[in-house]
């Protein structure tokens, strides 16, 4: 029933569950209250994490495709004689191992890519192949249309980024408690960091005087080197 349909009664959202997945309910609750014309459902499961593996790229421009069927060749698989399910399912899980081991020996593997920021997200994805279009457009053609179009794409792009670090930055602090989120302030907030010493230096006041002395020692400071007697040192001393 919802509260708000005049008190007539209605028919909630089912929730239909199949196999193993049914034993991993934890507990299941209808929300009377939600904000619009549907009673949601809540459902809780236990499932076992899992860490995700890596796969490996593989290069298959340089892939060497005579080693690869010469690998299939040599097994010397038969599937003529298959006779019921089970004889299909072997050859099949069979033909699959011969392929994957097939590959690991023909086809090297492709250099991984680099780990995506967490911030990223599939629209800077987009944001990142559209600059990069526009600039190689840009670089073809030099019109000032061109030009112009790969400006814009920039400071679009810089204003995204901005955009998705800000986000993830908030969503980083929600989920933080009270033990942990100022090492995270800390963390991001490198422009607070102190300056380490200088010269043997710790208070602020010294540490500027340490590198104002070695950014711009003073002239005076300098010793110089004594000019002998007569020696003209511009035009003014022959008059």
């Amino acid at each position: 029933m919802y509260p708000r349909n005049g008190g007539t009664p209605s028919t909630i959202d089912l929730c239909l569950s199949r196999g193993d997945i049914t034993t991993s309910i934890l507990s299941l609750a209808v929300n009377q209250d939600p904000t619009s014309d549907h009673s949601s459902i809540t459902v809780m499961l236990s499932l076992a994490s899992s860490t995700p593996t890596d796969s490996v790229r593989r290069n298959w421009n340089k892939a060497n495709w005579e080693t690869f069927s010469e690998h299939i060749h040599s097994t010397g698989i038969d599937l003529t004689n298959l006779q019921g399910k089970e004889d299909t399912l072997r050859a099949v899980t069979n033909v699959t191992t011969i392929l994957h081991l097939a590959i690991n020996v023909a086809v090297p593997a492709g250099t991984p890519r680099k780990p995506e920021a967490p911030r990223w997200n599939h629209s800077l994805t987009l944001a990142k192949r559209s600059v990069k279009r526009v600039d190689k457009r840009a670089r073809r053609c030099p019109s000032s249309q061109n030009r112009e179009d790969s400006q814009n794409n920039h400071r679009h792009w810089t204003t995204m980024v901005r955009a998705a670090k800000t986000a993830y930055r908030i969503k980083q602090l929600q989920s933080m408690n009270t033990k942990t989120i100022w090492n995270t302030i800390r963390h991001h907030n490198t422009h607070h960091r102190s300056i380490p010493p200088l010269k043997g230096e710790t208070v602020f006041w010294a540490k500027c005087a340490s590198l104002r002395n070695a950014l711009f020692p003073a002239v005076n400071n300098i010793p110089h080197q004594h000019l002998w007697d007569n020696f003209l040192t511009s035009k003014l001393d022959l008059y």
